[in-house]
């Protein structure tokens, strides 16, 4: 656990010691300008557990809890269907959503979530995923830059967590953070391994605590 904060660059395919991402993963946690064009991007069989059925109590908290998974800041979801238990139809649309996907052979899992809605409402729902190889868009990267912790705490108001940056301002942006006082600072760490090089269309930021 801990603040880790990595400079990723594409790599031109998949090969020892590089890491896989997905498109949708990408784009739904980037909080910039999205750089990064789309022939780096190609399809692949993934295999993953893929979080798709969201199960609320009622309608009144299926719109909540839907604004609220649809929208998270931090992290990615990949949330396809939303209903209700008291639906009449519930198996039946559950049904045809794993018979139109294809998950009809892959591994299922149902857990009991919540959400939290202000200081005290909770929302419970339950989720359904299905575990699979699934042909994904994704891109290659290899690792050009990490940084432990070493950040000051204005750092956190400014970058979120879970989360990917294109633009060199937002790399720039690190040295603003990073002094000699801070825990496990690096000297030189962010000018060397960040900004000196920075490609743009090619270089990632990942923020993650």
């Amino acid at each position: 656990m801990g603040l880790d904060i990595t400079h990723l660059q594409v790599a031109p395919n998949k090969e020892f010691g590089t890491f896989t991402l997905l498109k949708d993963e990408i784009e739904s946690s980037l909080k910039d300008l999205n750089l990064l064009s789309e022939n780096v991007f190609s399809k692949a069989f993934i295999n993953g557990i893929w979080e798709y059925v969201a199960i609320f109590r009622n309608d009144k908290e299926l719109q909540l809890g839907k604004s609220i998974l649809l929208n998270k800041n931090d992290g990615f979801t990949n949330f396809k269907l939303f209903t209700t238990e008291t639906n009449p139809d519930l198996n039946k649309i559950i049904v045809n959503f794993e018979e139109y996907n294809q998950l009809n052979n892959f591994s299922k899992h149902t857990f009991k979530e919540k959400l939290t809605l202000g200081s005290k409402l909770q929302i419970p729902y339950k989720s359904i995923s299905y575990e699979g190889e699934l042909m994904k868009e994704v891109a290659y990267f290899k690792e050009i830059g990490h940084q432990r912790k070493g950040m000051d705490s204005k750092f956190f108001s400014f970058y979120e967590n879970e989360s990917f940056y294109c633009q060199l301002e937002n790399f720039q942006k690190l040295l603003d953070f990073n002094h000699s006082s801070n825990h496990m600072y690096q000297e030189g760490n962010i000018q060397k391994h960040f900004l000196n090089t920075y490609i743009k269309g090619k270089s990632i930021l990942h923020i993650d605590w």
